[in-house]
Order: structure tokens, then sequence, then C-alpha cells
């Protein structure tokens, strides 16, 4: 089920497709992408989807990245690498389009195209 479709950006001239719980995607150009076994990615998509829903165009800032990527760590030193290793990850697997780095923080692009997907 689609519930989210922006159109005024498409990275690389396509629809990203992401599951609500943030454990798979399907990149622009048609690839998908697993993230069952990586659990911080999966949450840590799983966060940023939920608050594009609620909030668009509000970013995370890093602390609330690693509180909701690493849930129950208390970690102040490395944190910080902890998240930007993540993301940039998240990018590489396909998502490069998709995810931004603003002043106040992390957060999907206002203007990606997306469809968030399952329930």
């Amino acid at each position: 089920m689609q519930d989210a479709v922006d159109t005024a950006y498409e990275p690389r001239g396509g629809l990203v497709r992401v599951s609500r719980d943030g454990s798979w995607f399907v990149t622009a150009e048609g690839e998908t992408v697993s993230l069952v076994h990586r659990r911080n990615l999966r949450l840590l998509l799983q966060a940023m989807i939920l608050r594009r829903a609620e909030r668009p165009g509000e970013a995370m800032s890093v602390d609330e990245v690693f509180a909701h990527g690493w849930p129950g760590e208390r970690v102040a030193v490395g944190a910080q690498n902890r998240v930007y290793v993540a993301l940039s990850t998240l990018r590489k697997l396909g998502l490069r389009g998709v995810i931004e780095r603003s002043r106040e923080g992390y957060l999907i692009r206002p203007g990606a195209s997306l469809a968030i997907e399952g329930s």
C-alpha cells in the first residue's frame, strides 16, 4: 500500500520505495536492499521515515539519530562517528539522493520521490 509520494525531486530519475519498518527499500534504479540483518540501519531508516511522515522537513539531531539507531546505549564518545558511518552506509546502499544533512541534523529530503509501503 502506498501512503506518501512526493514528486518534486526524483533521485536519479525514479521513485524510491521504502518499507515503513525500515527493513527494506528499492532504489530509484530498481535494486532491492534488505536491512533485515542490519538492525542499526533498519532502526535509523525507520525513525527517519516516521519523522518525515509526522514532521516533514524537520531534521533529526545526531543525538536523536543515535538514540533511535542504538536504543538503550549511552555512548558519548564515538556516538557521532557511529551516526556518520551508518548514514554514509545508507547513502552508499542507494539512498544518496534521499538522505540529506542540514544545519539541524539529518532528514529525508522533503522533495524526495518516496513511496512508504507496508503497515
